[in-house]
């Protein structure tokens, strides 16, 4: 499991990350397990993990590099952003019924930025900002709106029990 998150963690930043927290907690929770067997899949588990993302794909990245430059290639890429917490934030709204038109699709989060800015590229620094605005502004609002709901399908609900005296 610790290799299968890491692979995914390598196409998609910290993709695996969660289920390696899950295992390694369901490990430290074992009751049956003694602390250094307990430990030591633990640390199996951390190998694992790391096995791929850090180690591998460093190599690979490195050994292109190195190749680059000594055929006069480009040996530094372009600088993207590390991280695409804000992009996956607002498409994965689209996971849930929602009234503001999200589904689960890269193309949706980057037609959105397209509307607040014409000239922004996919995952640049510019297009994960105007992500992260989208984001939090679109949760509160759902936030909002569940909040009413609930508020309005309570006072129903006092009403048709107690006739419109509500037990507070």
């Amino acid at each position: 499991m610790g290799l299968a998150a890491s692979f995914a963690s390598s196409l998609r930043d910290y993709a695996g990350l969660g289920v390696v927290i899950a295992l390694a907690i369901t490990v430290l929770l074992r009751s049956e397990l003694v602390w250094p067997r307990r430990l030591g899949l633990l640390a199996l588990l951390t190998a694992a993990y790391l096995f791929v993302t850090p180690f591998s794909i460093g190599f690979v990245e490195r050994n292109a590099e190195s190749w680059a430059r000594d055929n006069g290639g480009v040996a530094e890429p372009p600088e993207t952003p590390k991280s695409f917490l804000w992009h996956s934030a607002y498409i994965g709204i689209g996971w849930l019924p929602n009234d503001e038109g999200v589904t689960y699709s890269d193309l949706v989060g980057y037609f959105k930025a397209r509307e607040k800015d014409q000239d922004v590229y996919p995952f640049t620094a510019d297009y994960l900002e105007i992500m992260r605005g989208l984001s939090t502004s679109t949760q509160f609002a759902m936030l909002h709106s569940a909040i009413s709901n609930w508020r309005r399908r309570r006072r129903l609900r006092c009403f048709m029990t107690t006739q419109g005296s509500c037990l507070r």
